[in-house]
């Protein structure tokens, strides 16, 4: 638990680097380009085209940079909290892939929590990406509720799935990560899939989880078992 705290740390402070330093090269560029742009004479269309060309070019990398900031650490989840960085994260998901998808998040009068909330976006994304890589889907949902003091993130698609019992098989570091993210704050992650009938994967995290040493011996023996 420690070391995600100080790796989301980390990567908080390489996305601000990023977006002050680049993003203020960049600008200063594009307000060059214009400026340049502006002094040349009708007659002068190559000029003007090699520096429209070029301001797409400019234009290309702030998006760039400006997706690399958020996929390091998004600033909705700072600021706005976990439920704008799930539809964000979810419509993100939806134009890379062309799927449908669907929301339901019912979490929104929940006090905010920087390390629950970090891990059930972390989660979700992980469970996306998935859908994104493997799942062939052509629609997913996702849904964000509240039941028995837990926080409850479900994502499902209708994707090809595939066996649970091969989980363990040396190939799903993403669904072990999802499961450790879990454990560190005393929750637990369920699959379910079938192949060819989809998946379901559903995070439980308690509303106010307990530290790490609480948490470990809260699941130490469905760590043994794991």
């Amino acid at each position: 638990a420690r070391i995600e705290e100080a790796r989301e740390e980390e990567r908080r402070g390489i996305a601000r680097e990023i977006h002050d330093e680049f993003g203020q090269v960049l600008t200063g560029l594009r307000l060059d380009l214009g400026w340049f742009a502006s002094r040349l004479s009708p007659d002068q269309e190559s000029l003007l085209a090699r520096v429209q060309e070029a301001d797409g070019v400019v234009e290309s990398a702030v998006t760039t940079v400006r997706n690399l900031c958020s996929r390091l650490r998004p600033t909705l989840l700072d600021n706005l909290g976990v439920e704008a960085a799930i539809e964000w994260e979810a419509a993100q998901c939806a134009e890379r892939t062309g799927c449908r998808y669907e929301l339901d998040l019912r979490a929104s009068g929940i006090d905010r929590h920087m390390r629950r909330d970090t891990a059930v976006y972390r989660i979700l994304q992980e469970a996306l990406t998935n859908v994104m890589r493997h799942a062939r889907a052509s629609k997913f949902s996702v849904g964000l509720s509240v039941r028995d003091q837990m926080l409850i993130l479900e994502v499902a698609d209708d994707g090809v799935g595939f066996a649970t019992e091969r989980e363990n098989d040396g190939g799903s570091l993403g669904l072990v990560g999802m499961r450790e993210r879990a454990y560190a704050l005393g929750g637990n992650v369920e699959i379910e899939s079938l192949s060819g009938e989809g998946t379901l994967v559903r995070a439980k995290v308690p509303l106010v989880p307990p530290g790490p040493i609480a948490a470990r011996a809260r699941n130490e023996s469905d760590l043994r078992t794991y």
